[in-house]
C-alpha cells in the first residue's frame, strides 16, 4: 500500500507542479465554493488512524482534483462529487495515469452539485468545507447521513452532528461526527 500511496502524492506533486508553472495556482473558485488541497500525508495517516478498510464506501462532497478519493480507494470505494467541470475532468486525467494501482479502479468522479445527490448510499462522508456549514447542508447530512462525517479542519464544524473523535495529524484537525 505505501507504494501504491507514494504513487499517487507524486502524481498530485506533478500536477501541482504544472499548475505552477503555468502560473496557476492549486485552489480556485468553482462559483459555488472554493476549491483549495488537502496535504496528502495528513489524509493518508488520518485514514489509516481512523481504519478507514472498514467503511464500505467514502464519498469527498467537494473533491476537487480528487486527491482525497485517490487516497482513500487504497482503504475503500470512494467517489467524488465536485460541481466544478474542470476539476472532474483533472481528477480523470491523473486516474488514468494511476491505472497501474489496482485500488484505483475503486474511484467514480461524478461532476455535481453535492447538494443535489443522495449521499445515503455511502458510510463516510469527507468534507473540507470553505465556509460554515449552512443549515440546509446540516438538515442534508441529518436526514441522509448513513454512517461518519469526517471534516477537515477546526472550522466550520456541524452543530447538531454528534462529535466522536478529533485527531491531530501533523497539526491539521480533523473531527468524526455521528448522526447518533
Amino acid at each position: 500500500m505505501k507504494q501504491y500511496y507514494q504513487d499517487i502524492k507524486e502524481a498530485y506533486n506533478t500536477f501541482h507542479r504544472t499548475l505552477l508553472k503555468r502560473g496557476q495556482f492549486p485552489w480556485k473558485d468553482t462559483s459555488i465554493g472554493y476549491w483549495g488541497v488537502s496535504v496528502s500525508d495528513e489524509v493518508f495517516e488520518l485514514f489509516k488512524k481512523i481504519k478507514l478498510e472498514n467503511f464500505n464506501h467514502l464519498v469527498d462532497i467537494g473533491s476537487g482534483d480528487g486527491r482525497v478519493v485517490m487516497i482513500a480507494s487504497l482503504f475503500t470505494n470512494a467517489t467524488g462529487i465536485e460541481f466544478d467541470p474542470w476539476l472532474v475532468n483533472c481528477s480523470k486525467v491523473i486516474k488514468s495515469k494511476l491505472n497501474h494501482v489496482p485500488h484505483i479502479a475503486n474511484t467514480t468522479f461524478i461532476q455535481k452539485d453535492f447538494m443535489k445527490h443522495d449521499l445515503g448510499e455511502f458510510d463516510a462522508i469527507y468534507w473540507n468545507p470553505d465556509k460554515p456549514m449552512s443549515t440546509g447542508i446540516e438538515r442534508k447530512l441529518i436526514r441522509e447521513m448513513k454512517g461518519k462525517l469526517i471534516v477537515h479542519g477546526t472550522f466550520h464544524h456541524p452543530r447538531f452532528l454528534k462529535k466522536e473523535s478529533t485527531h491531530d495529524i501533523q497539526g491539521t484537525y480533523f473531527s468524526v461526527f455521528s448522526n447518533d
